[in-house]
């Protein structure tokens, strides 16, 4: 069901939560709109959680880099290939009170994915929209992507 990769692409998944659900990025446009101006060369999917099981699967299969806001997509890290990366968007609180929850770091390194987290510096509550730091997701993910696709 899976196909091969293809070598010559560079592909980026952006997960998306519905607008205004808890933990949805409320700056989600303008983030996706700066990588692919940092990126021009790299291929964008949004995954917006409302794909089939199969479809999910082969999207995050697909992906060299996925960058997602925290909650439940980034646990689809489970399907992607050996060569991909995680960067996760955390909002200032937690489920976990002041400290953030490291569940998907945990199982990042359980699959032996390369893992950064960002924490949103805006105050932001866990059970509202937040919004990312836009320079701190480019400048993770500038170490993940190749050169080769950078503008």
């Amino acid at each position: 069901l899976l196909q091969q990769k293809r070598a010559d692409n560079f592909v980026i998944v952006l997960q998306k939560r519905d607008d205004g659900a808890k933990r949805s990025l409320s700056n989600h446009q303008t983030l996706l709109a700066k990588l692919k101006t940092e990126f021009p060369l790299a291929s964008f999917k949004v995954f917006n959680g409302h794909e089939s099981m199969l479809e999910t699967a082969k999207l995050h299969y697909s992906a060299d880099l996925i960058i997602a806001p925290h909650g439940a997509g980034v646990s689809n890290t489970i399907f992607t290939s050996l060569n991909a990366s995680v960067i996760e968007i955390h909002p200032a609180h937690s489920n976990m009170g002041e400290h953030p929850n490291w569940c998907y770091r945990s199982l990042c390194s359980r699959l032996d994915r390369p893992y950064k987290p960002i924490i949103a510096d805006n105050g932001s509550a866990y059970s509202k929209p937040f919004k990312a730091n836009v320079s701190a997701v480019i400048e993770e993910a500038r170490k993940f992507v190749p050169e080769r696709y950078h503008a």
